[in-house]
């Protein structure tokens, strides 16, 4: 119950001097301080009342009027500034009156004009603090001259030495207690936005590290993609240019029927390894797109090995390459079956690329203790 009370009374302050979301501090800080003059007002008028003072208790009704519609446009309207010069027009303008109604020197007047300048400036601009500190010490000084040589303009309100004292010490309180709780909103105030910027603070970096670490990505992205792209470009140029080239000599008349033959073989081979380039390249663009998708299954190794061999015998035996299977034991391994087929096929043509003839390709699949090992070996030059 005390937290539903406790928050009920904080949504009911927001209601009043407004949603930080919405409102700057400013503006809160104006509306606190248009509630905060509401209750000093009434509590002026009925303390005014029961000193007799009538005169100044309809000038207090007048003020409270007038910080009504101050409140209306600073809360719904939102025009808060031009609020602050009617809000201290209105203030001198009650504190001269007080002056002269509420025994000049002798009463609480003073106290309340460092009052309004404290109120003035809490919710002011700093460009405004020195229109500020002039007018009050204009005003103050201005009066204290003007009943130093005209005392008589001075109404003694108070019909003895208790009234007065009385009125002095509860004037003394309500400013402490009207200084006290704008200082302490303004503090709580700041903390908030404190408080909030560092959070948004926080926030921007964090963003900051996120887009530094995808601008790393994205720029070890591209110069993988460069690499590829050049490595590509390289490796389908030979061919192509190859194939361009048994074109035109095919396109003569000057070349025997073996030569054709033979020459249309290496065509073939040409376009295989031009197509597996291709398809590498299509698959690797894939990945990039979708990402990485793996699907686990259990896969017969022999059967990816035997479906290599079959498709690269008729080039090694035209390079004179011997490619063999190096064991027939069953060899069933939990992998992706297409990314292994892939593998194993690059595998397998970099070898006849790089191993001469008469050479020798041995492709195996042993199991060794809980792991298979999937091998090319061969007697080519390396890398």
């Amino acid at each position: 119950m005390e937290v539903t009370n406790g928050n009920r009374a904080i949504n009911i302050w927001q209601k009043l001097t407004g949603i930080p979301s919405e409102f700057t501090m400013e503006n809160r800080v104006f509306n606190y301080t248009c509630v905060i003059s509401f209750v000093i007002l009434i509590y002026g008028m009925a303390f005014n009342v029961f000193l007799g003072i009538y005169p100044y208790f309809f000038i207090l009704l007048a003020t409270i009027i007038i910080m009504s519609a101050l409140y209306y446009y600073s809360r719904v309207k939102k025009r808060y500034q031009t609020g602050i010069q009617i809000y201290a027009t209105v203030a001198y303008g009650i504190l001269i009156s007080n002056y002269f109604y509420d025994s000049g020197i002798n009463g609480p007047t003073m106290c309340m004009f460092f009052l309004v300048f404290h109120l003035l400036v809490a919710i002011g601009k700093p460009k405004d603090y020195v229109l500020w500190i002039f007018l009050n010490s204009f005003i103050a000084i201005g009066l204290l001259v003007f009943e130093y040589f005209y005392p008589d303009y001075i109404t003694d309100a108070y019909k003895n030495k208790t009234d007065r004292f009385i009125d002095t010490g509860v004037s003394y309180i309500a400013a402490l207690t009207f200084t006290f709780a704008i200082t302490r909103y303004l503090r709580k105030s700041y903390n908030q936005e404190h408080a909030l910027a560092e959070k948004r603070a926080s926030d921007i970096q964090h963003q900051n590290e996120q887009i530094k670490e995808k601008n790393a990505e994205l720029e070890l992205i591209n110069d993988e993609k460069n690499k590829l792209f050049s490595i590509v470009s390289h490796d389908l140029k030979s061919p192509i240019d190859s194939l361009t080239g048994y074109l035109e000599i095919m396109s003569s008349d000057l070349l025997s029927n073996d030569e054709r033959r033979m020459i249309e073989s290496e065509l073939l081979e040409k376009t295989k390894y031009a197509s597996e380039m291709l398809a590498n390249m299509l698959t690797w663009a894939r990945t990039q797109m979708n990402g990485v998708k793996v699907t686990l299954a259990n896969v017969d190794l022999n059967a990816i090995i035997d479906e290599s061999l079959t498709s690269k015998t008729s080039i090694t035996s035209k390079k004179q390459i011997l490619l063999t299977k190096g064991t027939d034991k069953p060899a069933v391994a939990l992998c992706d079956y297409e990314m292994t087929r892939i593998i194993l096929r690059n595998l397998v043509n970099n070898s006849i690329k790089f191993t001469r003839e008469n050479g020798t390709i041995t492709i195996s699949a042993q199991r060794v203790d809980s792991e298979i090992i999937l091998s090319v070996k061969d007697t080519g030059v390396g890398i």
